[in-house]
């Protein structure tokens, strides 16, 4: 016997049933909150980044320390692994 097709496990199921499914749900949801609620967003998104500012602020230059010297390697070694592109004369 199927189970019940009627109820609040279909409606759960068709918001929730899937990771992209949940994932747009709570864009919406974020969405029409947004819309009907600009003032607090406004305040939630600007406390969010200068919370994340505050977090991730003094990782940044360390990080881009090891990226530029990453990159600077891999140019001095010749770009290893990309394809190089063949001359048609």
């Amino acid at each position: 016997m199927a189970a019940n097709q009627n109820g609040p496990n279909r409606w759960a199921s068709f918001f929730f049933g899937s990771p992209t499914r949940t994932m747009w749900t709570l864009a919406g949801f974020a969405l029409v909150f947004t819309l009907a609620f600009p003032g607090i967003s406004q305040y939630l998104i600007v406390l969010l980044l200068n919370r994340m500012i505050e977090v991730f602020g003094p990782l940044i230059a360390p990080i881009v320390q090891i990226a530029i010297v990453g990159w600077g390697i891999w140019i001095l070694l010749g770009m290893p692994g990309r394809k190089k592109k063949k001359r048609e004369h």
